[in-house]
């Protein structure tokens, strides 16, 4: 539920994008236990941040770090490390999604190739 109301274009002063980027960071470390993944695994959170990905309008070789695409495929990354999750991410359709990223020659496609591997 938590980025759900995310919003696809940041809105200029509402903070609301800030706080979403943010909460997707803590997810980001959360995500590396088992015991939080197996909760986020029967949440939306591995849809809402697949979407954060599909509709980035910026390639991955341009994403910051600590941006939410950054932080979603980070997202992506930590939950596919466990079986407890895995299953979401593959219903969300992470593997179509990430797949193209494995191509970026950067930190990203490094992320996306790791995934991949782990899905």
């Amino acid at each position: 539920r938590l980025l759900t109301n995310s919003p696809s274009v940041p809105k200029s002063g509402s903070g609301k994008s800030e706080g979403v980027r943010w909460a997707c960071g803590l997810i980001k470390n959360l995500a590396k236990s088992e015991e939080n993944a197996a909760l986020f695994g029967k949440t939306d959170i591995p849809k809402c941040v697949i979407e954060n990905i599909k509709a980035s309008t910026a390639p991955p070789s341009r994403w910051t770090s600590n941006s939410l695409e950054d932080f979603s495929l980070f997202v992506v990354l930590n939950l596919a490390q466990w079986p407890v999750s895995k299953e979401a991410l593959i219903e969300a359709g992470a593997v179509d999604v990430i797949k193209p990223i494995m191509s970026e020659g950067d930190l990203q496609g490094l992320k996306a190739t790791m995934a991949c591997a782990f899905l």
